[in-house]
């Protein structure tokens, strides 16, 4: 028997995930554990556990997605795991509340599409990790690097 401890089973990524997790069911992996590490992934996350009786969740906030977040999105958190909240507990708090979830809020607010696509280029062209975080008037673009000849490197593709 087999636990997949860091699954990312996401049904935008692929494209039949009953087969996916049929296949590993198979293949003698009894439980899969979905790493739900932005507020997006945790909606969809619950969703499949609450269909499949062997997935399970790890919920948090990965370190280079916490900036991107506040108190009330955490508080959001807190309430799932703490009361052990299914899709349809979520959806129904929804419903009743006033406000929408912090994850529904954030799709109707996404970001630019431009700046995705910046992100891409960037990373194809310098081979790194390319982040791009659009503000009021004013962004951040973050470069990963991996020593001082790595950075002298990227900085003379930058200066082409």
């Amino acid at each position: 028997m087999f636990i997949d401890t860091h699954t990312h089973l996401s049904n935008q990524d692929y494209d039949d995930v009953d087969l996916i997790v049929k296949n590993a069911v198979d293949n003698n992996v009894k439980y899969l554990i979905i790493s739900c590490c932005s507020m997006d992934t945790i909606d969809e996350g619950i969703a499949l556990a609450d269909k499949y009786p062997n997935i399970f969740l790890s919920i948090g906030l990965h370190p280079s997605e916490i900036f991107k977040y506040d108190s009330n999105d955490l508080e959001y958190i807190e309430n799932i795991v703490k009361n052990n909240l299914t899709v349809r507990d979520v959806e129904r708090l929804a419903k009743t509340s006033e406000k929408t979830s912090p994850s529904a809020k954030r799709k109707s607010k996404r970001r630019d599409s431009f700046y995705d696509e910046v992100e891409l280029t960037l990373t194809e062209v310098l081979g790194r990790k390319v982040k791009v975080y659009n503000g009021r008037g004013k962004g951040t673009l973050e470069i990963e690097f991996y020593s001082a000849d790595d950075l002298k490197e990227i900085a003379n593709k930058l200066g082409e």
